[in-house]
Order: C-alpha cells, then sequence, then structure tokens
C-alpha cells in the first residue's frame, strides 16, 4: 500500500504541470513592454535648396538619428489547442531624437521625438520540445509574423547649427538670397515701373563670402500612416502557481513603407534666408526586446490518470 500512496502523490505533484504543458486553447490576454532600437532615418532634400546643396558638391541627404527608447503592446487572441495561435495587437513605439544630419553636417540643437502607433493582426506557433527532453512545463518556443496599418508622428523634430559656410556653398546661398530679394521687389511694381526701373535699385546683398557664418534649420512636425509588418521570436515560461499564465520575452522586428512627412528647411546668411518644405520620404525600421505575461483564459484541466485497482489480499488456505 505504500507503493500506491506514493504513486498517487506523485501524479496529484505533476498534475498542474501536465496542465501547462498543453498548448494554449481558447481566449487569451497578451501584454509586453521594453527598449526599442530604431534605425536611422534618411532621405533627400529636393528644390531649391537641394540643388544648391548639389551644386555646391555636398550631399542632399538628410538624416535622423534617435535615442534608445521604448516600446509597448497589448493583445487579445485565441488558441487552437495545436501550437497556433491568432491574435489582435496594439502597439505603441516612441524614440526622442539624437541629432539630424543635413549635407554631412551635424546639427547639435536637436530635439523632439518620433513616435509610431499601429494596430496588427498576428499568427503564432507555439513549439513543443517535449520529443526533446524539455518539458513545455518549463519552457515553450514561439514565432509569429504580424501585418497591419501604422501611424508615424515626428513630434517637433528639430535641429540646427550655427557655423561659417562651406567653401562655395555661401556664394550660392548669398545669390539665392539676392533673386529672391529681385523677385519679391518686382512682384510688387507694375510692368510700366519696372521698364522705368533703374538697374542699381533692386536690393542686393554684397559680401565676402569667405568667411561668411550660416545657420541651417530642420523642422519636422507631422504624422502619416501606412502598410506595417513585424516578425517576432519568443520564449514562454508557465508559472506554476497560476495555470494558464506565462512569462514571454522576446525580439521583434516591426516596419513600415517608407512615410511622407512635411520638413521644413531653412538656409540663412546675412540676415536673409530661404525656407522650404518638403514632403521627405522616411524609413520605419524597429527593433525591440520586450519583457510580458499571457494568461489564457480557459486552461483544459489535465488528464488524470486512472489508478490501478488496489490488488484483492491474498488468502491463506485453512489448514486442518
Amino acid at each position: 500500500m505504500a507503493f500506491w500512496r506514493r504513486l498517487l502523490c506523485s501524479t496529484l505533484f505533476l498534475a498542474p504541470g501536465a496542465a501547462l504543458a498543453q498548448p494554449v486553447t481558447g481566449l487569451y490576454l497578451g501584454g509586453a513592454a521594453g527598449l526599442n532600437f530604431h534605425d536611422p532615418n534618411s532621405g533627400n532634400i529636393g528644390g531649391a535648396i537641394g540643388r544648391t546643396l548639389a551644386q555646391s558638391g555636398l550631399s542632399r541627404e538628410i538624416r535622423t538619428d534617435f535615442n534608445l527608447g521604448w516600446a509597448g503592446l497589448g493583445s487579445v487572441g485565441w488558441g487552437f489547442g495545436n501550437g497556433l495561435r491568432l491574435e489582435i495587437e496594439g502597439n505603441y513605439r516612441s524614440n526622442e531624437l539624437d541629432r539630424y544630419t543635413i549635407a554631412g553636417y551635424r546639427l547639435p540643437r536637436a530635439k523632439g521625438s518620433a513616435d509610431t502607433y499601429g494596430i496588427m493582426a498576428n499568427a503564432y506557433y507555439d513549439f513543443d520540445l517535449s520529443s526533446y527532453g524539455i518539458s513545455s512545463s518549463a519552457l515553450m518556443p514561439y514565432i509569429g509574423v504580424g501585418v497591419g496599418y501604422a501611424w508615424t508622428s515626428h513630434r517637433g523634430l528639430s535641429g540646427s547649427i550655427d557655423a561659417t559656410a562651406p567653401a562655395g556653398l555661401a556664394d550660392r546661398v548669398v545669390s539665392r538670397v539676392n533673386s529672391e530679394l529681385q523677385s519679391r521687389f518686382l512682384a510688387n511694381l507694375t510692368a510700366e515701373q519696372r521698364a522705368q526701373l533703374p538697374a542699381n535699385a533692386i536690393p542686393q546683398i554684397n559680401l565676402n563670402t569667405s568667411d561668411l557664418n550660416a545657420r541651417a534649420q530642420v523642422r519636422s512636425d507631422d504624422t502619416d500612416g501606412d502598410f506595417a509588418y513585424q516578425a517576432m521570436a519568443g520564449l514562454a515560461f508557465p508559472v506554476r502557481a497560476v495555470p494558464g499564465l506565462a512569462v514571454t520575452a522576446e525580439y521583434r522586428f516591426f516596419g513600415t513603407l517608407s512615410n511622407r512627412l512635411s520638413t521644413t528647411v531653412t538656409a540663412s546668411a546675412a540676415g536673409r534666408s530661404i525656407d522650404r518644405t518638403y514632403d521627405i520620404k522616411y524609413d520605419n525600421f524597429n527593433h525591440s526586446a520586450m519583457l510580458g505575461l499571457r494568461y489564457a483564459l480557459w486552461t483544459p484541466p489535465a488528464p488524470v490518470a486512472a489508478l490501478a485497482p488496489t490488488p484483492a489480499p491474498t488468502q491463506n488456505a485453512a489448514r486442518t
């Protein structure tokens, strides 16, 4: 009888682990938070400023680099009991601006943030490693993919720099400013007044540009949405004390198609400036390391092993 009591106690002790080892079945809730790395963004400046930079032998690239940020998400899904799960997820990511770079020059006075928020439809598959000697009541790896729609916002993104203008660029900036002055001045005159106007009456800037201080500033404060996609890989650690609850640790790659965000570029010298706004295409790629919780609202009970019938006591034959 002592043997059967020990077997019964062992079965009762292992029953919670057996329940946890089963794949997620039915409705579940999830949430996670962690660190987010936003890949640098880059685009090209067009228009008059872009042409001026190109003619001066400078790069037309405008680039944003971000500090390490954070990401958070919540989800609701359904497990089919065979390792497959489908879910709907809402997410949010935020990274503070580290620096703007324009024409190869870093703009040190940088501020603002890039935020992304979206809704995704995900599919996951949980792997049962019990055939490899690893109990799924202790560890269950999973992978997943998702598609959806996300909005990217530049919130007060800006950067500026004051420096001596590069050789050749100052001349072109002054020439461009003079052209702007002439256009604005003549726009206020009639055709007859223009015909009678002396050549020296048009306002011009005449400067020694060999040591001209210039200022460059970039500003972006806009939102755009587009198709989003992601891939996930992680580990789930079931919590024995709470059937249905698991701690998750995962890596996520999240990206969207290029967003067109309004960006204003200002170049100034000698108290005059060129100010232009462009819709620049920005990439949006993110890498996240996250910790979370997942709770299955209905965990099927563990199958109870049938106990073997107690053998009948041996009858000793009566002695005569």
